[in-house]
């Protein structure tokens, strides 16, 4: 990515791994559940390339069922679903494409969506588009895909002239703050969100 230097796999996988492991000993109620999962997220954004069985492509009206799914799947493991999120998820078209954003799909080899991430078209002032939505199936982490997923939404973001991409989330997910950081995207103050679950804003600036 351009202004933004990414370090080799073997050091990010030994600091993510560190960064965990301290905060797994100053929280309360770990689990071996908990540290597998963390497994999985840490591989998945250690690894530098997507895996040669899959392919990112642009959405089409016959994924929206797995954007529904991926994303409901995700959701509800770590929070409570909210109508902000039904609106959307059940509406992919008019709430996302149709409005001037994009999504990309990650599909396996064998036809199967594996993977989702929407860019919501913000008004540009400051933000062009909105990073959210994204979910990767349980069975193929892993393998790079979130990170060819989000490369992706930044690629075409540069192509549509973007200057700004913004992003929403929750600190108690720390491999995905590591990948988003790992990606370019600093923390900012935020201005509130209609999620009650976040607590942390983030932006990459496209002009570096």
């Amino acid at each position: 990515m351009q202004g933004h230097h990414l370090c080799s796999p073997a050091y990010d996988l030994n600091l993510l791994y560190q960064t965990v492991f301290i905060a797994g000993l100053l929280s309360k109620g770990s689990s071996l559940f908990h540290f597998h999962t963390l497994n999985r997220y840490i591989f998945e954004s250690s690894r530098a390339t997507m895996d040669s069985n899959y392919q990112i492509v642009n959405f089409s009206e016959e994924y929206a069922e797995a954007f529904y799914t991926l994303n409901r799947i995700w959701i509800e493991r770590h929070f409570a679903i909210v109508p902000e999120d039904l609106r959307i998820l059940e509406n992919p078209l008019s709430e996302i494409i149709n409005a001037g954003g994009f999504i990309k799909v990650a599909l396996h080899d064998s036809g199967q969506i594996v993977g989702v991430c929407a860019m919501k078209k913000l008004n540009g002032k400051p933000y062009d588009y909105e990073l959210s939505k994204m979910a990767v199936d349980d069975n193929h982490q892993g393998k790079g895909i979130g990170k060819k997923l989000i490369q992706a939404c930044i690629d075409q973001a540069r192509k549509m002239e973007a200057k700004q991409i913004y992003l929403e989330s929750n600190t108690a997910l720390k491999p995905a703050i590591f990948l988003y950081k790992k990606m370019g995207f600093k923390e900012i103050k935020g201005n509130g969100s209609p999620y009650d679950r976040v607590d942390i804003y983030m932006k990459l600036d496209l002009q570096q």
